[in-house]
């Protein structure tokens, strides 16, 4: 726990959609995708995703991106 480690993630932002919510939305899910709010943006660390999981999580984006009239 005393260890910082380096990763990078992506920032999920939709407008008008609160962090909470789009957290929330990949929870509820078939495969449920468990990503962080911090600094008011939901993000999802790639250190926890291989590659095998990318189309699901694409799939889910495009969900989301629907639902909130964005797609």
């Amino acid at each position: 726990p005393a260890v910082d480690i380096a990763s990078q993630g992506i920032g999920v932002v939709v407008p008008g959609m609160k962090p909470d919510a789009i957290a929330a939305f990949f929870l509820d899910n078939d495969i449920p995708i468990l990503g962080t709010v911090a600094d008011n943006v939901f993000t999802l660390d790639l250190m926890t995703v291989f590659d095998r999981d990318i189309a699901v999580i694409a799939r889910r984006i495009d969900d989301l991106l629907e639902a909130a009239g964005e797609g």
